[in-house]
This record gives C-alpha cells, sequence and structure tokens, in this order.
C-alpha cells in the first residue's frame, strides 16, 4: 500500500476520537508535567522509496537546537530585502522528502520566507522518534529560530504542514499564541487508528490525547483552515467539520476538488496563500483600530488610521508608541523615509538613504533632529527634502518638541509623502 493510501486508510478510525483523562485538558501545561512513555526507541520510519535530493540550490540548509539535539532544516527566500511574512512548513511523513520541498517553495514564490525542518530522528537527526511529541518540542525550537531571522517579520508568522506535518502544526497553534494563522492539508487529528508505527502504548489514552489535536481545540490561538481531498479523504472531512464545529469561529474546513491525500496540499496552496493574507490584514486592522483613540488625541486625522491599516511599519511603531503623542508622531515620519528608504530599517535603495538612517539613529524621538538629518539626503531625493525642509522652517521649527511633533505631522508629512516616496 502506499504512502499515502496508508495515511489516508489510517484515517477511518477517527469518527471515533481517543479521549483524555481529563474534560478540558490543557496541553502545554499536561505536557510540562508528563514524561513520554516510549515502547520503541529508533529512527522515524520510512514510509516509502522518496528521497530528499541535497544539496539544493533552492534553499539554505540550516542548523538549529533542540533539547540539546543539533538537527537541520532548510531556508526558503523570496526576493527581495524584507522583512517578510513566514511560514513553518511541517512536512509529511516521518522524514524530509522532495515532495514537501516543492510544495513549501510554492509558498516562497508567494512572498513567504518557509523553514522546512526535518524533526528528531528524521533523515539522519539525532534523537528518537516519538510521534509527535518530541517533535513538538523541535517545532517550538524550529518556531522561535525562524522568528529570528533578520528578514522575517516577527508579528507575521505561520504554520503550515501536510499529513503528518499537518497534525504538528496544528499542536503547535494549541500551545503558541505567536502564530497569526495556521493552514494543514491531511492533518490526522488523533492518533486514534494510526496506520503507521506508533512507538507508545496504543491503549494507553494519556498517550494518544497529548498527540491529538482534537483534543485541544479549545486551545487553539490562532485561526484554522484545515483542507483535505475531495477523493478518498471523505472520513477526514467529517471529523474535521465535527472538530470546527466545537469551536465556533475558529476553523475553517475545504474540500480540495478533485484532489486525493497526495495532492490536495499542492492543490491548495493558492487559497492557503490567500488565507494568510486575510489573517495578517485583520491582525492589522484590529491594531489600527485600537491606536485611533491616540491618533485622534493626538491631533491627527482619520487619514492616519487609514495609513497604518496600508503599512505594517507605521501599524508596529504606533503599537510600541502607546499614547506619546511625540513617538506617536515620530511613527509617521519613519514610515515614510522607511519607504524612502527601500524598506523600514533598511540601509539600502534610495541614494542618500545610508546616511539618513545613520543619521536618524543618533536622534531617538526628537522629531527636530530627524529633520534636520533629512536634510542630509542626496540629490536623488532633493527635491522632496527642500518641501519637507522648508515646510519644517515655515511652521514648526521654533515650536517646543511636543507642538513641533504634532505641528510636522499636519503641515508637512502630507508634502513627504506625495513627494519622497519612491524616489
Amino acid at each position: 500500500m502506499s504512502l499515502f493510501a496508508r495515511l489516508a486508510a489510517g484515517t477511518m478510525a477517527l469518527l471515533v476520537l481517543g479521549a483524555c483523562a481529563s474534560a478540558h485538558p490543557c496541553l502545554l501545561s499536561e505536557r510540562r508535567n508528563h514524561r513520554t512513555r516510549l515502547s520503541k526507541l529508533g529512527s522515524a520510519p520510512k514510509l516509502d522509496a522518496t528521497v530528499l535530493t541535497e544539496p539544493r540550490s533552492d534553499a539554505e540548509r540550516v542548523e538549529f537546537t533542540s533539547d540539546g539535539l543539533s538537527l537541520f532544516g532548510y531556508v526558503m527566500k523570496p526576493a527581495g530585502d524584507g522583512p517578510f511574512p513566514a511560514v513553518l512548513y511541517g512536512h509529511s511523513a516521518f522524514n524530509l522528502r522532495d515532495f514537501d520541498m516543492d510544495n513549501a517553495k510554492e509558498l516562497s514564490r508567494n512572498g513567504f520566507v518557509v523553514f522546512i525542518p526535518a524533526w528528531r530522528a528524521e533523515n539522519g537527526n539525532p534523537g528518537v522518534y516519538e510521534l509527535w511529541y518530541g517533535e513538538l518540542d523541535d517545532a517550538v525550537a524550529a518556531l522561535s529560530y525562524l522568528r529570528s531571522l533578520p528578514i522575517v517579520d516577527p508579528e507575521r508568522v505561520y504554520a503550515a504542514g501536510h499529513s503528518a506535518g499537518g497534525t504538528l502544526a496544528l499542536l503547535l497553534a494549541e500551545i503558541d499564541s505567536g502564530l497569526r494563522g495556521v493552514a494543514t492539508s491531511g492533518a490526522p487529528l488523533s492518533v486514534v487508528g494510526a496506520s503507521w508505527p506508533v512507538p507508545f502504548d496504543v491503549h494507553d489514552s494519556q498517550e494518544a490525547c497529548l498527540r491529538s489535536p482534537s483534543q485541544h481545540v479549545q486551545e487553539l490561538t490562532a485561526p484554522v483552515a484545515l483542507f483535505y481531498g475531495d477523493h478518498g479523504e471523505q472520513a477526514m472531512l467529517r471529523v474535521a467539520a465535527r472538530m470546527a464545529a466545537s469551536a465556533p469561529g475558529k476553523i475553517t474546513v475545504t474540500a480540495v476538488a478533485n484532489a486525493d491525500h497526495g495532492t490536495a496540499m499542492g492543490l491548495a496552496i493558492p487559497q492557503i496563500v490567500v488565507f494568510f493574507q486575510q489573517q495578517g490584514a485583520v491582525e492589522r486592522d484590529r491594531a489600527c483600530t485600537s491606536a485611533a483613540a491616540t491618533l485622534v488625541t493626538c491631533g491627527l486625522g482619520p487619514e492616519w488610521v487609514a495609513a497604518c491599516r496600508s503599512n505594517p511599519v507605521y501599524e508596529r511603531c504606533l503599537a510600541a508608541a502607546g499614547d506619546d503623542c511625540t513617538a506617536v508622531a515620530t511613527c509617521g515620519w519613519e514610515s515614510w523615509s522607511g519607504s524612502a528608504c527601500g524598506g523600514a530599517e533598511v540601509e539600502t535603495g534610495t541614494t542618500g538613504c545610508v546616511e539618513t538612517s545613520s543619521c536618524f539613529g543618533t536622534c531617538g524621538a526628537d522629531v527636530a533632529c530627524q529633520c534636520g538629518c533629512a536634510t542630509e539626503m542626496a540629490p536623488a531625493a532633493a527635491v522632496g527634502v527642500t518641501i519637507m525642509g522648508e515646510c519644517w522652517a515655515q511652521h514648526c521649527a521654533s515650536a517646543a518638541t511636543q507642538d513641533a511633533a504634532d505641528c510636522f505631522q499636519k503641515n508637512c508629512s502630507t508634502s513627504y509623502q506625495q513627494v519622497c516616496v519612491g524616489h
């Protein structure tokens, strides 16, 4: 029987979900108080003969540490400097293969940094196979590594996975509050009825519970999209629908047309990309709506709320500024100067932005100092700088710091936005 047939067949028993010992178990706390009891020690099973081609020209091999184990994975990067949204991608089966690398590549082509790790006891990695237990620790460590990359926007990190990797992604969403969204294809929602090797006593309800996302659905910390093929995954679709019904508003379930367990992920990726983008927009809207009252208090009009919704750099700056009007005013300046310089905190792009960014670094929240830095921008942006500088001198230069910040935003930033951005 093929890998995909075995995985799909194993889900037929999932209509009867394994029950946990407690009515509402907390996955994170129960894991902290539990040491898994393995009946078999060894490497992860290889369910088919497909392989991982190495070395690779389409991804960078990296190492990360989990529970003292040195593990490897691959990072795929979109074109450009970032920062980019990112996806932790859980591979299918129990070994990283070209099949999963190809699916992950499609996410990278759509503007995401993608990290595809090999878990413990896989692909020559140290450790023993634990079936979604120690491997979840590896996923936590991999997520931390992904968030630390300079090209990644740590506020826009998602998880995805196919089959067994989807199960890990769901478990991760039940213990990590920082994910913006999770999307899986063909993910088993319980270990009950598994047709692949199980390294613990299958009659041990606690061991099964701690590996079954369906038992912790109330703990989901991010929106979830579940995809299954409409050929051969009908049982999984029914279980997923029951899981979604138990957590209204948290989970959507989609049958991928003309797809089976093996092809559903590739066909679902365009929908997954849209889902992730929608979750980012929703979170930004919430943050900007929260900042709206502060913007009004600081004398800034509704156009700045609109700017927040269209500019993630501005949104994050406002979140950090709180109700400090000087800091809020500075956010507008930094978001537009970031655009002019080719990206927030990126000292590349428009000629003169390196010098200007370095100058900004000495100013802190002193708006007058920042505007003085702008006059040093090279001729490539000189027209905009001149207009902005003249505006500052005419309207704001003599004002106190607090008033100067508000003054600059009200009188000068529109000219800067119209003339400087994009030069």
